[in-house]
């Protein structure tokens, strides 16, 4: 054995120490790539079909007090990146009501079919009690309608870190990159480790428990204090707490597919509302083929009432898988009145064109009284005045105007309904 041999333990630790081998690194986690990965993990949303229950239970006190009692909400809910499609049904029961057991009452049951896309929003209702649909089509863009669904509460959303914040803000990993503070050490949800980000910002201090384990997905957040769309002059304080998020794997993705939304408003007079709301997700469908859902498009029940909102002169109604105008009886009716009007007029003006006197609707042939004593003097009075023919110009000017129109606004309708449909 050589003479160095003993001090070669010593040399290995001093070289240990000097040279950490990689693996026993302990590197310490980089802020900026935990709300990076939440980020990301809150994305898995973009292409999906689910089915989504919900319950909201609202309570409050004193002067504050607010209508308390349950809305309860069943949803199918399908999203293909810029298009959004939700047939649902809503209702709302008494306060003590038990969801399970009080089902959807027909006489407190709104029913619901909502379809966004690039171009346009439709919106159809049938209200509690209602025997038919309604329904309202607009021209629009995605990028305006969306915040308005994707922050209802109902929607459950806000368990992928959504949640309207005044100053356009719309997902919390907005306030989380203002003034990003990571906690020491890691806390644990449920038994799951999590990095704890906190961050001051404008709008209120935001905390969120960030769970590697269940792919970068949030387990809890919470946001105090601030202005946001639900407080206001009076508030003393506010709070939203988003918790009991349960995340499934589903594919190679982590998906929360249920939790809980606390949101407590505290005025200065002491009063308080609540409202909670708990959502769960169920046949969630990642990447579906749209075609084979027949999604995103505008399937109406037969005969709904459309009201084309940049039209609101004409009435249109659901048929045969399109929509169309509704031109009744009542429409011909009016032509008929003003077909009539017209020959009276020719009439009355002691006109002899037999051709003109042919186009008179079967109403006048029947209908009109005799009146040649009347068109004899008044024909006297046209030679003496030459009004008549001025008059006779002057109607048939306003029905070719009015026609022109009426044409128009079908040419225009109809090119409408083309892009809806």
């Amino acid at each position: 054995m050589c003479k160095n041999c003993p001090r070669l333990p010593l040399v290995l630790i001093i070289w240990s120490i000097c040279f950490p081998a990689r693996g026993s690194e302990k590197m310490s986690p980089d802020i900026s790539d935990i709300i990076e990965r939440f980020e990301q993990a809150c994305d898995w949303n973009q292409s999906v079909s689910m089915r989504i229950s919900a319950e909201t239970i609202t309570t409050g006190n004193g002067v504050r007090k607010v209508n308390e009692g349950h809305c309860v909400q069943a949803l199918t809910y399908r999203r293909d990146h810029d298009r959004i499609e939700l047939i649902g049904k809503d209702c709302l029961l008494d306060k003590d009501a038990d969801p399970d057991r009080a089902g959807f009452d027909p006489d407190k049951t709104d029913e619901f079919i909502r379809v966004i896309t690039d171009t346009e929003r439709v919106r159809a209702f049938k209200f509690a009690g209602g025997t038919s649909f309604s329904a309202l089509v607009r021209q629009t863009n995605f990028k305006q309608e969306f915040p308005m669904y994707y922050h209802d509460p109902l929607s459950g959303n806000f368990l992928d870190g959504a949640l309207p914040i005044a100053g356009g803000a719309n997902h919390i990993v907005e306030l989380l990159r203002q003034k990003p503070r990571l906690r020491s050490g890691t806390e644990e949800i449920d038994g799951v480790p999590c990095y704890v980000v906190e961050s001051s910002t404008p709008q209120g201090v935001l905390t969120a428990w960030i769970a590697p384990q269940k792919g970068y997905n949030a387990l809890k957040y919470v946001l105090r204090g601030g202005n946001n769309v639900a407080s206001d002059s009076t508030s003393g304080g506010w709070a939203v707490v988003v918790d009991s998020i349960d995340v499934q794997k589903i594919g190679d993705r982590h998906v929360p597919v249920s939790g809980q939304r606390t949101h407590t408003i505290e005025f200065k007079d002491g009063q308080v509302t609540t409202y909670v709301t708990k959502v769960k997700r169920s046949d969630i469908e990642l990447n579906p083929d749209f075609q084979r859902l027949d999604a995103f498009k505008i399937n109406l029940p037969e005969g709904t009432r459309v009201r084309i909102e940049e039209f609101p002169g004409v009435h249109y109604i659901f048929q045969k898988g399109k929509i169309v105008p509704n031109v009744d009886n009542l429409f011909f009716e009016q032509i008929d009145t003003a077909i009539r009007r017209m020959n009276r007029s020719n009439l009355r003006a002691g006109g002899n064109d037999k051709k003109t006197a042919n186009t008179e609707s079967k109403y006048d042939r029947q209908q009109l009284p005799d009146r040649s004593e009347e068109k004899a003097i008044h024909s006297k009075r046209v030679s003496a005045h030459g009004e008549a023919g001025s008059s006779k110009v002057r109607f048939a000017g306003i029905l070719f105007v009015a026609a022109v129109l009426c044409v128009a606004a079908i040419i225009v309708g109809r090119h409408l309904i083309r892009q809806v449909n």
